[in-house]
């Protein structure tokens, strides 16, 4: 039996590959947006549990300037770390963001593909089906004209012999064989 050939089913392959890649850098990319927001996540309750700290133990009683100014000074280098931090994730959404992208046109291109395959699958299938039926078609057409031609040969043996009641019986029986043969 015959079996179906994709003719671009190289290209095929190398679309799902690109596109599998493509999957690999977003996981990546937001891997690594998801550390990012775990460190600020860190960042922030640390500032938070410093500010509480502050708040309960070092503002009652007798003020340590020199804490509160060291104190300042972590709160504005944390600061600064929260802004790095926020214009790196920044920088990092636009890279998932462009990756996503990708992945979606990736993902098109192989969609595309697919369609394209499977629209040739099925009219190969249905070139496939044409073919047989013609063939079986032509299989009855000959079968038909040899049992034809045996019945013509046995009904002019039959009135060769004389014979009336056989040439008869021969002649409905080609008469039912035509009908059979229109049929198919």
């Amino acid at each position: 039996m015959a079996r179906f050939v994709f003719r671009l089913s190289g290209v095929l392959r190398h679309r799902r590959h690109i596109e599998r890649q493509r999957q690999r850098e977003l996981a990546v990319l937001e891997a690594r947006m998801a550390v990012q927001r775990s460190l600020f996540a860190e960042l922030d309750q640390s500032v938070r549990a410093s500010l509480d700290d502050l708040r309960r133990n070092r503002l009652i009683g007798r003020i340590d300037v020199a804490f509160l100014q060291a104190h300042r000074r972590y709160m504005i280098a944390m600061r600064k770390k929260a802004f790095d931090m926020a214009a790196d994730m920044a920088a990092l959404q636009q890279q998932i963001d462009a990756a996503r992208a990708a992945l979606i046109r990736a993902a098109t291109d192989r969609k595309a593909l697919d369609l394209l395959r499977d629209r040739r699958k099925s009219e190969w299938l249905a070139d496939q089906n044409r073919r047989e039926i013609a063939e079986l078609d032509e299989v009855g057409l000959q079968m038909g004209h040899l049992d034809a031609a045996d019945e013509a040969a046995a009904m002019a043996a039959a009135q060769a012999a004389g014979d009336t009641q056989e040439a008869i019986v021969a002649g409905v029986a080609q008469d039912s064989l035509v009908v059979e043969t229109a049929s198919w």
